[in-house]
């Protein structure tokens, strides 16, 4: 690889000083041209609506989104997006993820990058531990805390970034009730808008304008006028829908089915997905355009692996007694205490779901405990219950002759619902939509069923 420097090649800056702190990058091209980003910084093609692109290059072969750098103190971490033009080149080799030593350079299409880190020698920023209904207090949280704070009074298009269950809903809803917007807060699940129903889902309809329709339906752009729009699910757009909602947000304007008139909508725009966009871009499935009005700024919310010491906080504010649709109190009315060996359990586990799924467990030891105090006892009962384990011996289990029948159906059913889906899940390997498409019902009604039955998609199909 011919490098802007040999000298870069062969002997990279020296490492930062403890107690320095990498803040942004320098990259510096071939002809001498540089540029400087705080945090992280994504590299690709020169467009002219590539406004989401920190580095754009002036080169056919580089892809519209083609590299992330992020700075860490122990370098720069390079990570291909998926679908890229060409890779990504790191000494004659192609480097898919990883960190290379400050001062290193990368090659991108015909592009050598010089990687240079850039340091704040000033303290850390303030920690925020909370963010409306999220919580945690590990590096990761406080960083996307703060970021969620920062943009929410702004007017920016937010992508929440994130695997299923780590709490996209939770901070759109933080986000528009910190925006000072005064409109209400309006969620449209993009996975079920099929083509059939696309255009009356996003522009609504009035009395007549098809057979059905014997009354109107306001466009939820209407219902959120003055507030916020969450797209949740916006990966999972099909393509043939994405122009219906690019027309709405490039015009501020929707046009009921059935008449011509257009009617004014200003709304904030939040959307969410655990699918990385730019790649859907990168192959042709997501329109480049829509992207760029949907995606002012990322927010990502990690996964709870990459933050397990936040297992802890969370699930102690899971324990705390909280009012039911009914009414009532969970947890008795009284706030449980939890052992050592239980947290450190808790903490060991693995969550594909995340935090939604932790807080189930959570709900389980407390609906399960005996006493004030939760232990490994329960803990290991909860597990066999998590796991549809428990049978005769147990305690909570009889046979079908000791139980009335209206129990015992009850109990049946939901042991042939929770292993239909359980097997039909491994089958589809995790993909909500084709679980749905195959069992005849919609993705809404497979969340509930996976909800009920604690069951928890890996969603592999272009997760992160």
């Amino acid at each position: 690889m011919d490098g802007v420097n040999n000298k870069h090649e062969t002997e990279p800056l020296a490492p930062p000083q403890e107690g320095t702190h990498p803040t942004g990058l320098r990259v510096t091209l071939r002809d001498g041209r540089a540029f400087e980003s705080r945090g992280s910084a994504t590299v690709g093609r020169a467009s002219s609506h590539a406004t989401t692109v920190q580095i754009a290059l002036d080169d056919p072969t580089v892809s519209a989104f083609h590299v992330d750098l992020t700075p860490t103190h122990d370098g720069v971490e390079v990570e291909d997006v998926k679908h890229s033009r060409n890779g990504t080149w790191y000494h004659g080799a192609l480097l898919r993820k990883g960190v290379v030593p400050n001062g290193s350079v990368v090659t991108v299409g015909h592009t050598d990058l010089y990687l240079q880190l850039v340091f704040d020698h000033a303290a850390e920023p303030p920690r925020e531990e909370s963010f409306g209904e999220l919580i945690g207090n590990t590096p990761a949280m406080f960083k996307a805390f703060r970021d969620l704070r920062r943009l929410a009074p702004t007017r920016s298009a937010i992508l929440l970034r994130g695997a299923t269950g780590t709490g996209k809903e939770l901070a759109a809803k933080a986000i528009h009730a910190c925006s000072g917007r005064k409109g209400n807060y309006v969620v449209v699940n993009c996975a079920q808008l099929t083509t059939t129903v696309a255009e009356d889902a996003i522009c609504g309809h009035v009395r007549g304008a098809f057979t059905d329709a014997k009354s109107e339906r306001k466009s939820p752009f209407e219902v959120a006028d003055g507030g916020t729009i969450f797209l949740d699910e916006i990966g999972d757009l099909p393509l043939e829908i994405q122009p219906k909602l690019l027309r709405v947000l490039e015009s501020h304007h929707v046009t009921r089915m059935g008449e011509s008139k257009e009617r004014p909508v200003d709304v904030r725009v939040l959307s969410a997905t655990l699918h990385d966009l730019r790649a859907k871009v990168n192959d042709g499935s997501f329109r480049a355009d829509l992207y760029h009005r949907l995606v002012h700024t990322v927010v990502w919310l990690p996964p709870l692996e990459d933050r397990r010491l936040d297992i802890e906080v969370i699930a102690r504010r899971f324990l705390i007694p909280r009012p039911e649709a009914d009414g009532c109190l969970r947890s008795n009315g009284y706030l449980r205490s939890i052992t050592r060996p239980v947290l450190d359990a808790l903490m060991a586990r693995n969550y594909p779901g995340n935090v939604r799924e932790l807080r189930h467990f959570v709900e389980l030891l407390d609906d399960l405990a005996k006493g004030p105090t939760i232990t490994m006892g329960d803990y290991d009962e909860a597990l066999r219950y998590n796991r549809g384990e428990c049978g005769e011996g147990d305690g909570h289990s009889a046979s079908p002759g000791r139980l009335p029948w209206k129990d015992h159906k009850s109990h049946a059913l939901q042991q042939i619902e929770r292993a239909y889906f359980s097997s039909l899940l491994k089958e589809m390997g995790g993909v909500q939509t084709r679980v749905a498409k195959a069992a005849g019902i919609n993705r809404s009604t497979l969340q509930e069923i996976c909800e009920r039955c604690r069951l928890f998609p890996d969603e592999k199909d272009g997760a992160p």
